[in-house]
C-alpha cells in the first residue's frame, strides 16, 4: 500500500519589471553573503520527510526562484504529474502557496486533492502570479487550510485577510509571532498534515 503523498512547493519572488527584481536580488546577495560563514539553520521544510515518516514527501524544485514566472512554474508542475499519486496533499509556502491557489482556481487538477495547506501565501504577485477576477473559482471545492502570522515581514497579514474573505470555508491558523515561518519547527502544520 502506498504512503499518502505530500507535494511541497517552496516560495520565491515574481516581478513584472527589471528594477524591482534588481533591488530584491541585491538584497538576497547581501543576505547570503552575510550568512556565508555561519552554519545554515534548518527550516521546517528541510526536514519534512523525517518529520512525516508515514508520508511520501515530494519537494518540487520550481524554476527561477528569484525571478519566478507563473507559466514556467505551471510547465514544471505539470511535468511532475506522473510522479503524483492518485490522491495528494498539496503544501505551498509563500509564493508556492500563491502558485497553488492560482493553479487550482483556474485549472482542472488531474488528481484528487485530499487537502491544500497554504503557508504565508502572498495574494498575487508579478511574473504572472496575479489572481484572476473570478478567483476563487474551482478552489472553493477544496479542503484548504491557511496559515499566517500577524508579524510576517515578507507577506503582509492583509494578504491572508484577502484569502480568508475569498475562501470563507477555509480553516485558518493565525499566529502572533512566527513572522514568515522561518523557524525550524512547525508543529501545528505537522499536526494538521497527520489528521
Amino acid at each position: 500500500m502506498k504512503k499518502p503523498q505530500i507535494v511541497y512547493i517552496h516560495g520565491g519572488d515574481g516581478f513584472d519589471s527589471l528594477w524591482p527584481a534588481l533591488k530584491v536580488w541585491s538584497e538576497v546577495l547581501i543576505y547570503k553573503a552575510s550568512k556565508l560563514f555561519k552554519p545554515k539553520s534548518a527550516k521546517w521544510p528541510d526536514h519534512l520527510t523525517s518529520d512525516l515518516p508515514d508520508f511520501e514527501v515530494l519537494k518540487l524544485k520550481m524554476p527561477t526562484k528569484y525571478n519566478a514566472k507563473y507559466k514556467a512554474w505551471v510547465n514544471h508542475f505539470e511535468s511532475q504529474f506522473p510522479l503524483f499519486n492518485d490522491e495528494v496533499i498539496l503544501l505551498g509556502w509563500s509564493l508556492g502557496a500563491n502558485f497553488l491557489v492560482k493553479y487550482l482556481a483556474e485549472n482542472d487538477f488531474p488528481k484528487k486533492v485530499k487537502a491544500a495547506h497554504l503557508v504565508a501565501g502572498c495574494y498575487g504577485l508579478g511574473g504572472g502570479f496575479e489572481l484572476s477576477h473570478n478567483f476563487p473559482g474551482k478552489l472553493s471545492n477544496y479542503n484548504v487550510t491557511l496559515y499566517h502570522s500577524k508579524d510576517d515581514f515578507v507577506v503582509k497579514f492583509e494578504d491572508f485577510q484577502k484569502y480568508r474573505e475569498k475562501l470563507p470555508q477555509a480553516k485558518t491558523e493565525i499566529f502572533e509571532d512566527r513572522n514568515h515561518f522561518l523557524q525550524s519547527d512547525f508543529p501545528e502544520l505537522l499536526l494538521n498534515l497527520n489528521k
